[in-house]
């Protein structure tokens, strides 16, 4: 299964990117996210692990995270595992003028 999803963000991209590439801002974006523990490889970088933690309703979930891709500001790609899933995720970062952008 593929899914697109596109949010336009009134600022510029590089504002953006900086608050994206924010590890303690994971949690504003990430729904759910409890906790996020680095596992190995430098951080945000590709072939760096980190171990997530989610929590929907009564329910948790442990995601291991491996970054695949690191093309700031344009491209920030990682596979996430958890028991029976595999999720492929790739951000785009795309202006769409000075102080506006899309992420796809």
């Amino acid at each position: 299964m593929k899914f697109t999803q596109e949010i336009e963000i009134n600022k510029p991209v590089k504002e953006v990117v900086e608050l994206f590439d924010n590890p303690d801002n994971m949690y504003k974006w990430m729904e759910g996210l409890q906790s996020f523990e680095h596992l190995s490889g430098v951080v945000g970088q590709p072939g760096a692990k980190s171990k997530l933690i989610f929590k929907t309703g009564n329910r948790q979930m442990e995601m291991i995270e491996t970054v695949t891709v690191r093309n700031l500001p344009y491209e920030f790609s990682g596979t996430y595992e958890a028991k029976g899933l595999v999720n492929n995720i790739t951000n785009r970062f795309i202006d769409v003028a000075a102080t506006k952008n899309k992420i796809r």
